[in-house]
């Protein structure tokens, strides 16, 4: 099955989650007017996508094909938005995460908080949300990867974090939450992956099921490789010889 969404107003590409009851959410980014972004957000469900819904606004955001926002579904169906906000100015790469809520499906939204406490203009990374035993969000610092890796992506109950290697394998690490800190088990290879990541582009292309064993992945079709395009320059001269 293929589904297509038009973004030809997009900036920056799609980012993809997946409620426990299979609803699939797209967020991505638009070019505000007379400057800015604005953050949107389109559910599929039975009758196909909805129309698109606005999580925020700001004309101070932080916005590459790097650093872009995410949407996650937490387990009581809440959904969590974060985006980039420049806090150095702007010939600077210091940017806050900002993270905001929603429990009517999107409609409004939660006055944004900080995630970090440190105060500091600097880059403050990616965020990526974890339910805790009690159902509450969870924050950690682990290194789950010697070797590297993008695109980190939680199983909806917390057991596993999947990551995509630098060779394209689909990664799995298995997470035990039952004490007082996440623990991680060495990552184990699933399946090869063929996401326009590895083509240089920095995406965030696809989400799993509940339960960890389906994925939903934007892969590339027919051969990247294609010698490029050859442009002749000033050909008109070379008419005349």
């Amino acid at each position: 099955m293929t589904s297509e969404i038009s973004r030809s107003e997009a900036f920056g590409p799609y980012d993809l989650a997946v409620a426990s009851d299979g609803r699939v959410f797209v967020s991505w980014l638009e070019p505000a007017t007379p400057k800015g972004h604005v953050l949107r957000f389109s559910m599929r469900g039975p009758q196909g996508w909805s129309a698109p819904k606005t999580i925020a606004r700001g004309t101070n955001w932080f916005a590459n094909p790097a650093d872009f926002p995410s949407m996650s579904v937490l387990a009581d169906g809440t959904l969590a938005a974060t985006w980039l906000v420049m806090s150095g100015g702007d010939d600077s790469e210091a940017y806050d995460i900002n993270l905001a809520f929603s429990k009517d499906g999107g409609t409004t939204w939660t006055k944004p908080v900080l995630p970090h406490l440190d105060r500091k203009k600097r880059e403050h990374g990616f965020l990526s949300l974890a339910p805790s035993a009690d159902g509450k969000l969870a924050a950690d610092k682990q290194v789950i990867s010697t070797a590297g890796g993008t695109s980190p992506v939680w199983r909806r109950d917390g057991t596993e974090l999947f990551f995509i290697a630098a060779d394209g394998q689909m990664m799995a690490a298995s997470v035990n939450t039952n004490g007082t800190a996440f623990e991680f088990a060495a990552p184990k290879p699933l399946f090869k992956s063929r996401t326009m990541s590895l083509e240089g582009r920095i995406y965030h292309e696809y989400d799993v099921s509940p339960d960890g064993q389906r994925f939903l992945i934007g892969t590339l079709i027919g051969d990247s490789k294609a010698p490029p395009p050859t442009v002749i320059m000033n050909w008109t001269a070379l008419l005349k010889k």
